[in-house]
């Protein structure tokens, strides 16, 4: 779809503005694996009039890859006061996806039997079979409440209650699921994702540099750790405040687009 929307453009004289979702768009795992539509994908990166990713490390990636200087636009949040909330729970929320590892929050789940456990997980239209096979194993954990779907209208209420907020992904651009943690003063545990090393710079969470058994110790560690859980939730609250605000980034986009006049 970016190379059809850049061609598009070129077609018809209009501007072509494209944002960067995932890590695999920007270092050149899909372009190099997907045959033609990798190719098309990549014209439509060297094409695109202005190209903007989530964060740092995406920037310099395409620079590095392809030699693109692109602008950086945080996710926007809709940012609100935070009133308390009892926190009882260990939070998972994602599609059921191979690359968002869920299998790994049944397995913390198992190893940390003493919490409850909260997933929030629908299928996708092309695995509902693999997607019910998990499902079931879901119902052998007695401490893990499994949840196929949530409106996003409800699901804050989920971020609220939890203590912590688990991420398993392989990759992510900068999930949403953060910034809803974030409003939910819940510190995040992420096993390989962590943009821009926010997660230890602002001291909002722990990152485990893909060593799964580092985030069962990290989970327990910080669940005794009363004063530690409140700490870091306020400092992803005051994280989500200074980089996020939808009504700064709000007008940064609004500066990009005009900037393609």
């Amino acid at each position: 779809m970016v190379g059809i929307a850049a061609f598009y453009a070129k077609l018809f004289g209009k501007k072509h503005l494209h944002r960067t979702a995932h890590l695999i768009d920007v270092n050149s795992s899909w372009i190099e694996n997907n045959g033609i539509a990798g190719k098309i994908y990549k014209y439509g990166l060297l094409n695109a009039n202005k190209i903007v990713t989530q964060n740092k490390e995406h920037k310099e990636l395409l620079l590095q890859n392809h030699a693109i200087n692109a602008d950086i636009l945080k996710n926007a949040f809709e940012i609100k006061n935070n009133q308390p909330h009892e926190k009882k729970n260990i939070l998972w929320v994602g599609r059921f996806e191979s690359w968002k590892n869920p299998v790994f929050f049944l397995n913390l789940a198992k190893t940390v039997s003493t919490h409850n456990f909260t997933m929030i997980c629908p299928a996708n239209e092309n695995n509902k079979q693999e997607w019910k096979a998990f499902q079931k194993k879901t119902l052998r954990i007695p401490n893990l409440t499994f949840i196929e779907q949530v409106p996003f209208s409800e699901i804050q209420s989920y971020f609220n209650e939890a203590q912590i907020f688990i991420n398993t992904s392989d990759f992510e651009g900068f999930p949403n699921t953060f910034l809803q943690a974030a409003q939910a003063k819940t510190p995040i545990i992420s096993l390989n994702v962590n943009p821009d090393n926010f997660l230890n710079e602002y001291n909002c969470g722990i990152f485990c540099n893909n060593d799964f058994d580092s985030m069962v110790e990290q989970t327990k560690k910080l669940l005794n750790n009363k004063q530690e859980l409140q700490l870091k939730g306020e400092n992803c609250y005051r994280y989500l405040k200074k980089n996020h605000d939808i009504n700064v980034i709000g007008k940064q986009l609004e500066e990009i687009i005009f900037s393609l006049k």
